[in-house]
């Protein structure tokens, strides 16, 4: 059989090029992220105001962090595709020695676990910017309790990126003047040796899986699961935010449930004002829902039940209710990256939302699964 030599060293080349000239380390570190994390202050010189313009401040640097990880992961895939695509080239051509492919096939397992690693800090990242959506929607007292070991995660969670990326982590890991956070004191003989898989900061715990419904039909047998709500995004429109100072106009909730095989998306929106029906008019059947990836793609889902809008107990607004089904291929897309924006079609238009919970979707499933 002929081989074409000359175009079996191109794309071996080409493969070299992913891993020589594009490594993680060369990769640009995010720009807000090039000065350290300042200093925690004196928790009780710290008033409603500095507790929210923290929160502000560890969320946009935690996103920037989230996108960098991202971008290291898919300069990983890319990688390994790269040298995929030269082994089994070279499978196929006779004049390519088998040592040259056990050598090329154990440069691609050490890329595969590369690709592992930033995959797990990928959702490490995701985590942590949960928890920052979670303070940012707590009152003023769960702020301050949370806000040390938040700060502690997120100056944790970008040093450990600075190392990865070559650069000088910043110095400490905790606050430098707030005593109810300093590290205790302990003899040298106290320490152990540090495993990063047992760091909180790496690796979150995670949540654990919690059902608003978890039952088998007696008639059918099927098995029924939903989990409870949760926050997806609070979302205000700026133009309006004089109006909402206390909360915001739109609360977007989602379940996952499952029954049989069937797995149902399902967004519960709150929207805070009594015009919302002749502003906003209603979610249709059949109206497009598109969903933006932290990877750059897309998904588009369909709505399945139409709604009007149910009106608040004190008429203060309404609340409308969407549910799409996710089938093999929305899965696997959402599993491999989690939720950015969202887009939906209102009978008048349509209206972004920014998705704070973006490891929603993928948490729900691998518990349901």
């Amino acid at each position: 059989m002929y081989t074409n030599s000359g175009f079996l060293k191109t794309i071996w080349a080409l493969a070299l090029v992913w891993v020589v000239t594009f490594p993680v380390a060369a990769q640009t570190f995010p720009a807000k992220l090039v000065e350290p994390l300042a200093p925690l202050a004196v928790m009780d010189s710290l008033d409603a105001t500095g507790l929210q313009q923290w929160g502000y401040v560890l969320a946009t640097r935690t996103y920037a962090l989230l996108a960098f990880e991202q971008e290291t992961l898919v300069r990983r895939q890319q990688q390994i595709d790269s040298m995929t695509l030269a082994i089994e080239t070279a499978k196929t051509d006779t004049t390519v020695d088998k040592k040259t492919v056990r050598t090329m096939s154990k440069d691609l397992k050490n890329l595969q676990s590369a690709e592992k690693a930033a995959a797990a800090q990928v959702e490490s990242a995701a985590a942590l910017l949960e928890r920052c959506s979670a303070y940012n929607s707590s009152d003023s007292a769960g702020q301050a309790a949370a806000l040390p070991a938040l700060w502690a995660g997120v100056n944790g969670a970008e040093n450990a990126a600075r190392l990865r990326a070559g650069l000088t982590p910043s110095p400490g890991d905790m606050p430098a003047d707030s005593a109810a956070t300093s590290p205790p004191t302990v003899s040298p003989t106290a320490y152990v040796a540090y495993k990063p898989e047992a760091d909180p900061m790496l690796y979150p715990p995670v949540p654990p899986c919690r059902w608003a419904v978890d039952e088998r039909d007696a008639f059918s047998g099927e098995v029924r699961k939903e989990t409870e709500r949760e926050v997806l995004f609070r979302y205000t429109n700026p133009k309006l935010q004089a109006l909402y100072p206390d909360r915001p106009h739109t609360v977007g909730e989602a379940t996952l449930g499952r029954t049989g095989d069937v797995l149902r998306f399902d967004l519960i929106l709150t929207i805070n004002d009594p015009n919302a029906r002749n502003v906003f008019g209603k979610l249709a059947l059949n109206s497009p829902a598109l969903f933006k990836l932290l990877d750059g793609a897309t998904l588009t889902l369909n709505n399945l039940k139409g709604d009007e809008g149910a009106a608040l107990p004190d008429n203060a607004g309404y609340v409308y209710r969407a549910q799409y089904v996710l089938d093999k291929t929305a899965v696997k897309q959402v599993k491999k990256s989690g939720l950015d924006k969202v887009r939906l079609t209102w009978a008048t238009g349509y209206e972004d939302y920014d998705i704070q919970l973006v490891g929603f979707l993928q948490r729900a499933l691998r518990c349901i699964e």
